[in-house]
């Protein structure tokens, strides 16, 4: 009983000194003075400049094109004392990616009208006279003399044309093909037995198609290539 009344008497009393430490520490709180602070004068003016504008994201989010269109008219606006607005950076900057894909384009453009191996797009054809010829006309035309008039007005594709025409010509002498106005290229190659004659005919084949129907702008350095060709087949065809 004894005990029990003791430990009564202990927490009596811890709560009784808990309570004043609590009041004492409030108290001291609420007798702290409130000290009140006001902005200074011309705040708007004392923070001015391009640090204290938020109006737009700077820094990593900007590309070079970005950070260099800024710094160009900012130093315009600058020489002539005028103010360049945001919108008129914005706007060059549209412009300047216009440009740029649209000379591009046209790189692509170019590259592919003009190289064989990229004739996806087709220029159009002049027209020039006697584009066809009849089996008759294959066997008995003098292809050398075209393909040396041809040569003289720099007519480069009209005499890869002429050559083609003489391959087949030779060929069909030595009894390779059999002509036919209906056949193809790939028909003549499949006519084609010997296996050297017939890789060195898929060879000017690739030549005619792309100089003649791809409309391929050929120089002096091309057709030299290409006559290599020509040259190879007729003489495998004439003495191998």
């Amino acid at each position: 009983m004894k005990k029990h009344f003791a430990t009564l008497i202990f927490f009596m009393f811890f709560g009784l000194f808990q309570t004043n430490y609590a009041s004492e520490i409030l108290s001291a709180s609420t007798e702290v003075p409130i000290v009140k602070r006001e902005f200074g004068e011309n705040l708007n003016e004392k923070y001015t400049g391009s640090q204290f504008d938020y109006t737009e994201d700077i820094g990593e989010n900007q590309n070079l094109i970005q950070n260099f269109l800024k710094w160009f008219f900012q130093k315009i606006g600058n020489s002539f004392n005028i103010e360049i607005s945001n919108e008129t950076v914005i706007f060059f900057e549209i412009l300047f990616y216009g440009l740029f894909i649209a000379f591009t384009c046209y790189l692509i453009f170019r590259v592919l009208s003009t190289h064989p191996s990229f004739s996806i797009i087709k220029k159009e054809i002049n027209p020039i006279e006697n584009q066809e010829y009849s089996i008759e006309d294959i066997a008995d035309t003098d292809y050398n003399r075209l393909i040396s008039e041809a040569l003289k007005s720099d007519d480069y594709r009209l005499a890869i044309r002429y050559s083609y025409l003489k391959s087949l010509q030779v060929l069909s002498k030595k009894n390779f093909i059999n002509l036919n106005s209906k056949k193809t290229n790939s028909d003549y190659t499949k006519e084609i037995q010997n296996s050297d004659i017939k890789y060195c005919f898929k060879k000017i084949s690739y030549w005619y198609d792309h100089s003649w129907y791809g409309a391929y702008d050929l120089n002096t350095h091309d057709f030299e290539k290409a006559n290599t060709d020509f040259k190879q087949l007729e003489n495998k065809v004439n003495y191998g």
